[in-house]
Order: C-alpha cells, then sequence, then structure tokens
C-alpha cells in the first residue's frame, strides 16, 4: 500500500435537512423507535397480566393519562406511515413471477393493502366478540 487514503467528503450532522426527501426518509426511521416504544408497552401490558388483576388495573388506569393517550396517538401515525411507506417500497423489491410473466407494482401493492384490511377486520371482529 502507498499510504493513500480513498478521499471522504466531510458530512455534517444536519446532512438529512438539506433536502425534503431526506427529511422524509429520518422521519420514516423515526417511526422505528415508535415501534419500539409500543413493544415495550406491550411487554408492560404483559407484565400487569402476569402479575394479577392490580397490576393489569394500574396498567389501564396509567394508559388513561393524556401523556399515555397523545404517545398512543403518535404511535399510532407513525405505524401508518411506516405501513404505507413500506407497501409503497415492497413492490420494487420483490421480483414476484407466476409462470414467465412478472407480476405488476400495482397488484402487489393491491394484496398488500386488501391483506392488510382482512387482518385489520379479522382482529376488530375477535375484539368485538370477545368483549361481548
Amino acid at each position: 500500500m502507498s499510504g493513500r487514503h480513498a478521499f471522504q467528503r466531510p458530512l455534517k450532522a444536519s446532512w438529512w435537512t438539506r433536502k425534503p426527501a431526506y427529511r422524509f426518509y429520518i422521519l420514516r426511521e423515526v417511526t422505528s423507535l415508535m415501534q419500539l416504544i409500543f413493544c415495550f408497552e406491550l411487554l408492560w401490558a404483559l407484565r400487569a397480566l402476569i402479575m394479577g388483576e392490580t397490576s393489569w388495573l394500574y396498567f389501564v388506569e396509567a394508559l388513561k393519562q393524556p401523556v399515555w393517550m397523545g404517545l398512543n396517538a403518535v404511535i399510532l401515525s407513525a405505524s401508518l406511515l411506516h405501513t404505507v411507506t413500506w407497501f409503497t417500497l415492497a413492490p420494487k423489491t420483490v421480483n414476484l413471477k407466476i409462470g414467465s410473466k412478472k407480476v405488476s407494482e400495482k397488484t402487489i401493492k393491491s394484496l398488500l393493502y386488501m391483506s392488510w384490511c382482512v387482518v385489520s377486520v379479522l382482529i376488530l371482529v375477535f375484539l368485538w366478540s370477545a368483549s361481548r
């Protein structure tokens, strides 16, 4: 080796503020952090269930606080954004063929949205029947 180093352009910490596409990229990445927070909330719920009725009632009361309700609204919004952007990206990365014919991106995206709706309806039906 000659001791020469490849040129590396310095990258400022604010690189993502230059273009709207970069800002949207960072926003989408932050949605993953919201998913992490929700996972911890689910673990807290599981722990409350394991510890008994008093712990569960405390958990339910804690979630009724405005801070938790607001956080869950932000998490839901982030989840929806993450899902929509993922469904937009997925057809570009999947090379799905039936026989020798490639399945169109529109078809893949439509199937993803339909499956999302079907699963959502099934969950709502389950929750509705369990609450009766």
